[in-house]
């Protein structure tokens, strides 16, 4: 073999290596371009499953939001929330144990999406008995209000009806009330012998004589009547002694007040004349002495005995 035909040869030979070469090279490349893809390819999935788990987890979390925000007003009408309590229980949970795994796969993608589309159906129910509740409490607390305002009314009227009748009452018992007219102080010596002067003096007295006549009052109940003479001396002070016929009387405001004498009379609305005959039982100091007359706590009519 000739020189040319050797150096034709090689130079074949070398071609067909490189050839070769390039073949090998080129099916690494496809190889290597193949594998990539699919890296990208599985990249691109789990960014896509993450960003699904993140979009489930904020509906979740939403939707715990508004069973939080359902369970608040249901507690404001006074609802039992058990089995809500529960639910968001296990929607936390759910969302927690999501949160931790990172993963969905289909089953649980199912599972998800049916427990998401109950949930929500669920809530719609719980909203809108939560709306007709509020409805329903509203018209209750208008009603109460309205029945307050009545209640009130009747109230307010009842004081009015109540206070009218009391002054009324209260007029017709001042009405009632018996008048002592004409009234006359005398005074009876020892010897029995009846003097009716402006003044008298001290030793003159041995008993003073005070009598008045009952005035016309048909509003005045008829029958038997307590009359009190409270006399009253001219240093101020009441004549009382338990011994003589004295005692306490009480007045018409509640109040209790000494009296001197009382005696008991009946009241037949025909000008009835009372007299009081009081005996001496001390020695009667000269200034005036005022004698006041009392009936059923008021007082009713009064003299004076003036002493030199």
């Amino acid at each position: 073999m000739s020189d040319n035909q050797k150096t034709k040869n090689n130079n074949t030979l070398f071609i067909s290596l490189i050839a070769i070469l390039f073949a090998i090279i080129g099916g690494l490349i496809f190889m290597l371009n193949s594998k990539t893809g699919k890296i990208d390819e599985l990249n691109q999935t789990v960014e896509t499953q993450t960003v699904k788990v993140e979009s489930k987890t904020k509906e979740l979390e939403a939707l715990t939001a508004d069973f939080e925000r359902i369970k608040e007003e249901r507690e404001k009408l006074g609802l039992n929330n058990d089995s809500l309590i529960a639910q968001i229980t296990q929607l936390k949970e759910y969302v927690a144990q999501v949160k931790k795994t990172g993963i969905i796969n289909s089953q649980k993608r199912k599972e998800l999406e049916s427990m998401v589309s109950r949930l929500r159906q669920d809530l719609v129910t719980k909203e809108k008995e939560v709306a007709d509740l509020k409805v329903k409490n509203d018209s209750l607390n208008q009603d109460v209000a309205q029945l307050s305002e009545l209640t009130k009314a009747q109230s307010d009227s009842l004081v009015k009806t109540q206070t009218s009748r009391k002054n009324l009452e209260g007029k017709l018992a001042y009405a009632s009330v018996l008048k002592a007219q004409s009234v006359k102080i005398t005074i009876l010596k020892e010897n029995g012998k009846e003097l009716d002067k402006e003044e008298y003096r001290s030793a003159q007295i041995s008993t003073v004589k005070l009598e008045f006549i009952l005035s016309d009052n048909k509003a005045a109940e008829k029958g038997s009547k307590d009359f009190y003479l409270r006399m009253i001396t001219p240093s101020g002070s009441s004549f009382f002694d338990e011994l003589n016929g004295g005692g306490k009387m009480t007045l018409a405001d509640g109040t209790a007040s000494d009296y001197t004498m009382k005696k008991s009379e009946m009241f037949a609305n025909q000008g009835e004349k009372i007299t009081f005959m009081l005996q001496k039982g001390f020695n009667y100091q000269s200034g005036t002495y005022r004698f006041e007359i009392y009936c059923e706590g008021y007082n009713i009519g009064s003299g004076v005995l003036k002493v030199k």
